[in-house]
């Protein structure tokens, strides 16, 4: 998501908005709402992202709705309709509608009964301002009537205006109760807003260290999209850094580290945002230790392709330091362009904190390697391990040292007619 621009809408917000947003009115999305309000007019609100999205002239991606009714009701209700649902949070109150390839989530109001900084204990209820009370930021419990009302709790509309990301409450209080909440503050301010909330921070820092109680997947998760933000993300990793929040993301992994330079040098300089994994890669660095990636992988729940693909940027990353064209153009003809200009991106991103960074005709040659790569197409080397057997070659690794010498002459013809 990008940064968002100032806000447009006048202060104070419209209470009623009329006419509906075209995304309000979408069939699907009426049909599910005129199910759970069968027997209730005021039984479901549209919630969160995309009342605040739509207020700020941004796209609706997802709506979610929350509901006066239990998720038994709910589901009841739906299926009179004729409309398909799925359990797919019903411990925490939230089912999905499924219809016309269309998917809705749904969310009985509720209270925390008990929470220990991962996971909460709730109680299902019909108050709309204690459902609110709940969430995280003011500018996420802004709720949205079928009919076009706007309901605002905690100042939700003030701080959208004026770009501010506050916490409900007291901000230690609620990141002692969803450790969470501490990453998702980061990712929602570099996106909404305008300057970091100071109590929020100081909250941030005094619970950074509960950090390595969350599971990698859920500090994936939320890392990851905060990547995926660009320059307004790594403006987040900074303060996080500067305040040694951003170690205990990796905990009990002991990694210190973090290549900012080489992180905005690859933001600035690439034509979009590249692939957050890379990113991830970039930050950590290229001298990482096998060692060290491993443990980080497991820490983080990282796939298997995943690990994989960071082994071969880290490779070709290190293919680059070559001076030797030959080597740059093997590496890629194995490994794919995709490959290499990834793995490029970060070694010329990497090459701007050096001490003498290298000529632009270095970094020309470089690209020109891809480039000859490029050209070739599924042209491949003509000469395989068959083929040297049939010439009385003997298997083993001397056959595998003379085919890769053949295979490197041959680049270094290609890359003489270029």
């Amino acid at each position: 998501m990008p940064p968002i621009p100032p806000p447009t809408p006048p202060i104070p917000f419209p209470k009623v908005l009329s006419p509906l947003p075209a995304w309000l009115q979408a069939p699907a999305l009426q049909q599910v709402m005129a199910a759970l309000t069968r027997q209730d007019p005021d039984a479901v609100r549209v919630v969160g992202g995309a009342v605040r999205d739509h207020l700020l002239n941004l796209a609706v991606q997802d709506v979610d709705l929350a509901t006066t009714l239990t998720p038994p009701q709910a589901v009841a209700a739906l299926s009179h309709a004729g409309i398909k649902t799925l359990p797919t949070g019903i411990d925490h109150g939230t089912i999905t509608a499924v219809l016309d390839k269309t998917s809705v989530e749904i969310t009985t109001l509720r209270q925390d009964v008990t929470t220990d900084g991962r996971y909460a204990v709730v109680r299902f209820g019909t108050d709309w301002r204690a459902d609110a009370a709940r969430r995280d930021f003011t500018i996420n419990a802004l709720y949205l009537s079928p009919t076009g009302q706007l309901f605002d709790y905690h100042h939700g509309l003030a701080d959208l205006a004026a770009r501010r990301v506050r916490f409900i409450g007291n901000p230690l209080q609620r990141l002692q109760e969803d450790v969470l909440r501490l990453l998702r503050f980061f990712r929602f301010s570099a996106s909404y807003a305008a300057e970091l909330d100071a109590d929020g921070l100081a909250a941030a820092i005094t619970l950074a260290p509960q950090l390595p109680q969350l599971s990698g997947e859920r500090v994936w998760a939320e890392l990851s999209r905060l990547l995926s933000l660009g320059r307004p993300g790594l403006s987040m990793l900074r303060v996080m850094a500067d305040h040694a929040i951003l170690p205990q993301l990796w905990r009990p992994v002991a990694i210190d580290q973090a290549d900012l330079t080489s992180l905005q040098a690859l933001v600035d300089t690439a034509p979009k945002v590249p692939p957050p994994l890379l990113l991830l890669a970039v930050l950590m660095g290229g001298g990482v230790t096998a060692a060290t990636l491993k443990s980080l992988a497991g820490r983080l729940r990282l796939s298997n392709h995943q690990r994989r693909q960071w082994q071969l940027w880290q490779a070709g990353w290190h293919c680059w330091h070559s001076m030797d064209r030959v080597d740059w153009l093997d590496w890629v003809y194995h490994h794919g362009l995709a490959a290499g200009h990834e793995s490029l991106a970060w070694w010329l991103a990497s090459q701007q904190s050096v001490t003498s960074p290298p000529a632009p005709s270095l970094a020309d040659a470089r690209r020109e390697a891809l480039a000859i790569i490029d050209r070739l197409g599924t042209t491949r080397f003509a000469i395989n391990g068959d083929d040297l057997l049939a010439a009385g070659h003997h298997p083993g690794a001397a056959l595998a040292n003379h085919l890769r010498t053949l295979r490197r002459a041959w680049l270094a013809g290609l890359s003489c007619k270029s």
